[in-house]
């Protein structure tokens, strides 16, 4: 149990009581919900057992949309929120575009209230713009209090004594994988107290996916909703089950080598049986622990296949442009790659090189406090003639307590990727609609200027924000923009969705394209699995993804990012509950 401590032998103990417990010794421990939980479990009483028992879908009738048509739920939709109310605190790993929002509307619409408190939605900002059209869109029954994750952050931290509501659902819940993340810790929170202060209260979690770089990114979702579901105390606990280690440095640390998810590899070093040597110790095969990751979540996590409930969407067609690179690109990209800068820098500046353009940094007329001396003008520094610290004049702003601001501006090169894109909006100009990924703001500044003198409308969304562009500029600010892009062809008959996968990749719909250009990706596997699924949902009437290639660091990129989604569908896979052998109790 965590914070347990032995104290030694009770000798106070009547004789009588020795005789029944059969045991002298006392212990203290951390009262903390896992603790409660171990508890109740060595009581006879486990309040998982509900996970148990397969999700029975709830009876839906046809609904009436705000464009007066009537549409049925789908039976996985039915299935979905058949679970919400089955066992209240779940997580939904539903494939992006098989209609979650309709589920959380009627499971909000079904959940029992006796104490009447708000239900809340928390999401990313863009997943918000996309429930708020939903909510419309189906004539919601119930509508929620909704907040960002940064928002919600900010209200408990100036009211941590709200009163929480009776329902919260976390969509895009992958956001809450990092246990020292302020929103993480907020979930958590608002988590606790509603298990503490409501009764039976539902804590639903919704995610495309978790994070794939790690199949310990679960084990936080995992805690918000059911504290204790998993046995393992701390992510690094979990870690250490999946994966095979080696002692670090001095041996201060043991160093992840690699997964465990190959019963072909040796269970004592990692080393698939066809390298191994033998020469220190026998092979010894393994335990897929990442598959059986997937088996011990089952109950707590209902995952959908978009493949499975939706098998008539149309297929994803996966296309992938190399462009030439010139001479002089070629011999910029060698002196990057013979610098002496780190690698994952040398990456960085070849994926812009790759992109057409570099950054430059230049300082302004404006001055803000100097970071190094906090605006004394001064720092202590040891002086080796006196042997003793003394105050000396900062070497950064010279003593006059203030720097100039430095402004980071893109200068643009020639790139074949431009000719390549341009293609692909010619392709897309009979459809009227286009989306397109850039990994830099600079590339993304890059597309922008491309498609506006090309005549296309343009919704710019990143890191500065949402923001309408082109010869229609005017007209397209004064209303929604996702709604635009959606609905409106009649003032906007050529569209193109132009913006950072991390920033506009998630929780909303773009299914008015039906090809979607990744100008450049980032390393981040889940950014790109959100991205791509903007046009992969119901009601798409084609799926192509085309990729760039221009340098080989676009290769680089792509190919880790193949390689993380692969890890992804290994826990994924064995979640489902139809595929459920009778391994016990869900969190062995």
């Amino acid at each position: 149990m965590r914070g347990s401590k032995w104290h030694g032998d009770a000798v106070d103990i009547p004789d009588e009581v020795r005789r029944i417990l059969q045991c002298t010794k006392c212990w203290s421990f951390d009262l903390c919900e896992r603790n409660q939980l171990s508890l109740q479990i060595l009581q006879g009483d486990d309040p998982y057992v509900v996970y148990l028992e397969p999700p029975k879908p709830i009876e839906a009738e046809p609904r009436r949309t705000i464009n007066n048509k009537i549409l049925t739920p789908f039976p996985h939709q039915c299935l979905m929120t058949g679970h919400h109310l089955q066992c209240r605190r779940v997580i939904t790993a539903a494939e992006m575009g098989v209609g979650k929002t309709l589920a959380a509307i009627m499971t909000m619409e079904r959940a029992e209230n006796p104490d009447h408190r708000d239900f809340w939605y928390v999401s990313t900002r863009s997943g918000l713009m996309a429930t708020e059209l939903e909510l419309r869109l189906w004539r919601a029954g119930v509508i929620p209090l909704l907040f960002t994750y940064q928002q919600l952050v900010s209200t408990l931290q100036v009211d941590p004594e709200i009163r929480v509501p009776q329902l919260i659902i976390f969509d895009e819940s992958a956001a809450i994988k990092n246990i020292t993340a302020q929103r993480t810790q907020a979930a958590m929170f608002i988590a606790q107290r509603m298990r503490r202060e409501c009764r039976d209260p539902y804590i639903i979690e919704m995610c495309g996916a978790p994070q794939p770089q790690s199949p310990v990114d679960w084990w936080t979702q995992a805690e918000v909703a059911a504290p204790g579901f998993l046995r393992e105390g701390h992510p690094t606990k979990l870690e250490q089950r999946l994966s095979f280690s080696e002692v670090g440095h001095n041996g201060a640390y043991l160093k992840k080598v690699s997964w465990r998810d190959d019963t072909r590899k040796c269970d004592k070093c990692g080393t698939l049986r066809d390298e191994h040597d033998g020469d220190d110790h026998p092979w010894k095969p393994s335990k897929d622990e990442v598959t059986h990751l997937g088996h011990r979540l089952r109950g707590l996590v209902l995952t959908v296949r978009k493949a499975d409930v939706v098998p008539w969407l149309p297929k994803k067609i996966y296309r992938e442009i190399t462009v030439k690179p010139n001479s002089g690109t070629l011999r910029a990209a060698k002196l990057i790659a013979s610098s002496t800068l780190p690698v994952i820098q040398k990456l960085t500046h070849l994926r812009m090189l790759s992109d057409g353009f570099r950054y430059k940094i230049s300082k302004t007329s404006q001055t803000k406090l100097c970071p190094s001396c906090l605006g004394e003008g001064s720092i202590s520094d040891y002086d080796p003639e006196q042997d003793e610290i003394v105050p000396v004049t900062c070497p950064e702003c010279h003593g006059a307590n203030a720097v100039a601001v430095e402004q980071r501006t893109a200068e643009f090169m020639t790139c074949p990727k431009d000719d390549a894109l341009k293609d692909c909006l010619d392709e897309c100009e009979g459809h009227g609609r286009c989306v397109v990924y850039a990994g830099f703001t600079g590339s993304v500044d890059r597309c922008v200027n491309l498609a506006v003198a090309d005549g296309w409308d343009v919704i710019r969304a990143d890191g500065r924000g949402w923001h309408a562009l082109g010869p229609r500029q005017g007209l397209l600010a004064k209303q929604n923009l996702l709604e635009a892009f959606q609905l409106n062809r009649r003032d906007h008959p050529k569209m193109v969705f132009i913006g950072q996968a991390g920033a506009a990749g998630t929780g909303i719909t773009l299914n008015a394209s039906e090809m979607i250009v990744y100008y450049s990706n980032d390393f981040d596997a889940n950014h790109r699995i959100q991205s791509q699924a903007r046009i992969d949902r119901i009601g798409s009437t084609g799926i192509v993804i085309v990729d760039l290639i221009h340098l080989e660091s676009d290769r680089i990129v792509l190919d880790a990012i193949k390689r993380k989604i692969n890890m992804q569908k290994i826990v994924l896979d064995a979640s489902i509950f139809n595929r459920r052998p009778n391994d016990g109790i869900p969190s062995s």
